[in-house]
């Protein structure tokens, strides 16, 4: 009762500190997400109440207008004459998105594609090992059977790329090869993870192993975190300027 009651625990401390870390990322996210729909409500506003009202003056100088002036008029006259297509065909394909994202062969798209891309294949893979790591330790440090303990971790992750990454280690341990095995051939999980592994399979501490470690890939991923939202900032006023500039 006593070892249940510690593993309850200290399973219910990493739900917390999953909540928070990602409360962290929704909060990062907030003032960057607000900057790009005040842009673009800015932008609709001025293509379809302001400009249209410059057309008219436009027109009376009868004087040649440069490219950007019409292409400006041109996405003016779209906007208002067929806005209602417009959205129609946000509502389709944003349904469309919904439904597909839904089906495996979606699932497995996206997950791909967030490893994938430059800067947040590596948050994935920073947060997705941290994450294993730590069930691994916390569930291993319970003396659980590593099977049991793998599936347990599987049963909860939802990207098919380590679902498959864990069913090769499982494969590898029923077979009687060492855990760190399947993880170290694996781009998924982070080389000091594996070497981590490795030496506390050497030891007999593979579980406080994995502990310290995690404890270091939150730590980075915190810094991790302020360092992107602190870039994306600066990019996203950026883009706002040439707009206004373009405007």
């Amino acid at each position: 009762a006593c070892r249940m009651f510690h593993l309850l625990d200290r399973l219910a401390q990493l739900a917390r500190k999953q909540l928070q870390t990602r409360n962290t990322i929704v909060g990062a996210l907030v003032y960057p997400s607000l900057l790009v729909f005040v842009a673009v409500g800015v932008l609709c506003l001025m293509l379809t109440v302001v400009l249209p009202r410059f057309g008219d003056l436009f027109l009376t100088l009868d004087l040649p207008l440069p490219p950007t002036t019409k292409f400006l008029m041109f996405l003016s006259g779209i906007l208002i004459g067929y806005w209602w297509a417009i959205l129609l065909t946000i509502a389709v394909i944003g349904f469309g998105a919904h439904t597909w994202l839904k089906t495996e062969q979606g699932k497995q798209a996206v997950f791909t594609a967030m490893l994938r891309l430059p800067m947040l294949g590596k948050v994935t893979r920073s947060f997705a090992t941290a994450r294993i790591a730590r069930l691994l330790g916390v569930l291993m440090d319970s003396h659980l059977p590593l099977l049991d303990v793998l599936d347990l971790i599987a049963a909860g992750t939802v990207n098919v790329h380590y679902n498959k990454l864990l069913d090769d280690a499982r494969e590898a341990v029923t077979r009687g090869e060492p855990i760190s095995t399947a993880f170290a051939d694996s781009d998924l999980i982070t080389p000091s993870v594996s070497e981590a592994m490795r030496s506390g399979e050497a030891s007999g501490k593979v579980a406080p192993s994995l502990l310290m470690m995690s404890d270091m890939l939150d730590e980075e991923n915190e810094v991790l975190i302020k360092s992107l939202t602190g870039v994306l900032e600066p990019l996203i006023l950026l883009g706002l300027g040439v707009l206004v500039g373009f405007m």
